[in-house]
């Protein structure tokens, strides 16, 4: 099976392609999605498609970041993946939380892990999480939430969780991370997105597309018109 990953959560996302069978990635690709989501995010997914010698009626599972993370991105990628499960066929469509992908990046042999996005106003959406080895689905230790940043750090060191995915564009919070002694990693979402959407189908089943909606855990405030 190939599996498509997509995840807007943050202005740094990636796209990815996932064979299940061989356990090998296809590909992956980073997307500098800071403006115009919706105009860049399928010539990407056209790109790796077209890179990685496959084509749209290849793809048997579409898995994207449900949130939370940024409300233009999150919208932008939960639209694009109900549009491809729909137009190809009614594939299943997998949601998967945009902080437990980040925790359990394919590249971190860990069994419990902490992830976090930057919430604006000295705030972070924040999760930790553990792996469940026979299922290959972490659980949440604390679910994901905002919190301030001080409050995050705490929690990790309280529930010793040492291993943190970290937002690459928080500079300032990976200094202070990086000083208190954390294991850091910046890896982005998309493949680890398609592993874990395929341990999620398997055990539980695909989403439910008509009712999915994306997890932003913060009500929109318009801001001020550019």
């Amino acid at each position: 099976m190939l599996i498509l990953g997509i995840d807007t959560a943050t202005s740094i996302g990636s796209v990815a392609l996932f064979e299940t069978e061989s356990r090998i990635p296809v590909g992956e690709l980073s997307v500098s999605l800071f403006a115009a989501h919706s105009e860049k995010l399928i010539p990407y997914i056209d790109f790796l498609l077209e890179e990685s010698s496959r084509d749209y009626r290849d793809i048997d599972i579409v898995a994207v970041s449900i949130g939370p993370g940024s409300f233009t991105g999150l919208r932008v990628g939960l639209s694009t993946a109900k549009g491809l499960a729909f137009s190809l066929g009614k594939k299943p469509i997998v949601a998967v939380d945009s902080l437990m992908a980040r925790a359990f990046s394919p590249s971190k042999l860990t069994d419990r892990a902490a992830a976090f996005i930057d919430a604006k106003r000295d705030e972070v959406f924040a999760g930790i999480f553990e792996m469940e080895p026979e299922s290959g689905i972490p659980s949440s230790i604390m679910e994901p939430r905002i919190v301030t940043f001080d409050k995050f750090v705490e929690e990790c060191f309280s529930h010793n969780a040492f291993s943190i995915a970290v937002d690459v564009v928080s500079n300032d919070y990976i200094d202070r991370l990086s000083k208190s002694g954390f294991r850091l990693s910046t890896s982005y979402n998309a493949l680890s997105l398609c592993e874990l959407s395929y341990n999620i189908y398997t055990k539980i089943g695909a989403s439910d597309i008509n009712t999915l909606s994306p997890k932003y855990l913060r009500d929109f405030k318009p801001g001020t018109p550019r």
